[in-house]
């Protein structure tokens, strides 16, 4: 463990920072580059080498880059994908608070301070997101537009109102963080997944109203095949089934699902369109900007949408 930690700092209590890492040796600078700028000091970063082509640990010895904060690295022994890793990090964090980031993201300098903050009114279980910019295909947007602490469950706030999560902005209790596990069967979902056990677990849902998190989406890129994406959101129903009602489900069909069977069996997408106008409680007027979605494509929404913006 490599340590930058002043004696006032130990004072506070420890954040436990987890970065799973996969051959990302150019977008890692970033990452780093916003932990030296971190204005709360007392926290400890813990890389998981996804079992790199070049080891991280050579990587982060060759970079041009001064580190200001301690950190270890653990090496996976094979390529076992970013939950496990996550996973693996969660087990040998120390801190009293646990937050994650990814490779390719970025946080703003008071991303710590205000969610320790935030947290630490009450003593309590806590799960805290912040509201993150989304870079998107040249376009972008702050998100989520509504509190989370407003609603009853993670999955009506996910499906039912189609808002947003996403784990460079999840910070939580140690003792709840370690109580949940990202699903290893997952590599996409896994965080609404963690969001919703995180979320439906916590005895304190904590919402920073500030953007502290920048996440560079990659999704409209080719980073999963269309086919892989589908199996993911049917391997992700299978996981939930037992515990979501119909109505969410019929919800999630329709926002992660619906879309790639219009390519596929446009029969039976419309039967899954009609199915949710009787059973989610989704309004028409959102079913149908679902739909159009569907047809056209996330990726030529985000275009259009750049385009206008511009």
């Amino acid at each position: 463990m490599h340590s930058h930690v002043t004696a006032d700092a130990e004072q506070l209590p420890l954040v436990s920072v987890v970065i799973p890492v996969y051959n990302r040796e150019e977008e890692i600078t970033g990452a780093i580059k916003s932990l030296n700028q971190q204005t709360y000091r007392h926290f400890e970063v813990i890389f998981v080498d996804d079992y790199s082509t070049v080891p991280l640990s050579n990587t982060l010895s060759q970079l041009d880059l001064f580190i200001n904060f301690p950190f270890e690295v653990l090496r996976n022994k094979e390529n076992s994908g970013v939950s496990y890793s996550r996973n693996q990090g969660v087990r040998a964090a120390k801190g009293q608070f646990i937050a994650f980031l990814d490779s390719d993201d970025q946080w703003y300098d008071t991303k710590l301070e205000r969610c320790v903050d935030a947290c630490l009114v009450q003593q309590k279980s806590t799960f805290c997101m912040s509201k993150t910019r989304v870079l998107r295909d040249g376009y972008e947007e702050i998100v989520p537009k509504a509190n989370i602490e407003q609603f009853a469950s993670g999955e009506n706030y996910l499906f039912v109102h189609g808002h947003f999560a996403q784990v460079s902005a999840f910070f939580l209790s140690s003792d709840l963080a370690k109580s949940i596990k990202f699903d290893e069967s997952l590599s996409q979902y896994e965080d609404f997944l963690y969001f919703i056990h995180g979320f439906n677990s916590a005895e304190q849902i904590v919402f920073v109203d500030e953007t502290l998190v920048v996440w560079n989406d990659e999704s409209s890129q080719g980073r999963l095949s269309q086919n892989k994406a589908y199996n993911q959101a049917t391997t992700f129903i299978d996981l939930v089934s037992s515990d979501l009602a119909r109505k969410d489900m019929a919800c999630f069909y329709l926002r992660y699902v619906i879309p790639y069977y219009f390519y596929q069996d446009i029969r039976y997408a419309l039967a899954c369109v009609y199915r949710a106008l009787i059973q989610s409680e989704m309004s028409k007027k959102a079913i149908l900007w679902m739909t159009f979605k569907g047809v056209i494509g996330d990726k030529v929404i985000t275009a259009i949408r750049g385009a206008v913006k511009r």
